[in-house]
């Protein structure tokens, strides 16, 4: 199936694009012409892990997801009423010196910042710091996400690139979250299976009312 539309970006004049796909097995490969300068090609696979049972401080169990989808290293943050109770790091963080993930390696936050910031700028403002005019908070700048698990609504910013793929979950009624970060592109389905475990572990409640 082909699809056909126009881009409208910030700095670049509209323009038409089409994305073609074609279903091969557990993959769409997806061509398309107009997007960027030159025709592109990418494919998205089905995922057909089998999830894994087992602890986030099981450092097998984290281990065997990491290998499922080639990812070097990740860094987890479990919330409990609030504060931080556990932290956990596994894996490599510069596969070039060989630096391994600790507790206190830096990863790309990306777009996880984006609310962050933004509640800054707003408590600012609350304050009388400064004016909502000169905040400078564009439509992009706010990051602010609820996701359903099950019957309950969570916080959750994510921030991805090439690279690297990170999350913050959190309730903000009930205290307890978790922050994920990874090196890898294949960090989205880490990032799924990881939160599971956490979920299961942590019992997080999921049947509550949306806050």
């Amino acid at each position: 199936n082909t699809v056909s539309f126009k881009t409208d970006g910030l700095d670049a004049p509209t323009r038409e694009a089409s994305l073609t796909g074609t279903l091969s097995g557990d993959e769409i490969v997806f061509r398309s012409t107009g997007l960027l300068s030159v025709p592109t090609t990418f494919v998205a696979r089905r995922d057909t892990r089998v999830p894994l049972a087992g602890s986030v401080s099981d450092p097998a169990v984290v281990q065997a997801l990491m290998q499922q989808v080639s990812v070097p290293g990740v860094s987890i943050a479990i919330i409990q009423d609030f504060k931080v109770v556990a932290t956990f790091a596994y894996g490599i963080a510069d596969k070039a010196t060989g630096r391994l993930v600790g507790p206190n390696t830096l990863f790309q936050a990306a777009s996880i910042s984006k609310p962050i910031a933004a509640m800054a700028s707003l408590k600012a403002v609350q304050d009388k710091r400064f004016t909502l005019d000169q905040v400078g908070i564009g439509p992009w700048g706010l990051g602010f996400q609820l996701s359903l698990f099950g019957e309950g609504w969570y916080f959750m910013p994510t921030g991805s690139g090439w690279g690297y793929h990170c999350e913050l979950v959190a309730h903000r009624l009930k205290g307890y979250g978790a922050v994920i970060m990874t090196n890898g592109d294949g960090g989205v389905p880490l990032l799924r299976q990881l939160r599971r475990l956490i979920q299961q572990e942590y019992r997080w409640d999921a049947l509550d009312r949306p806050v």
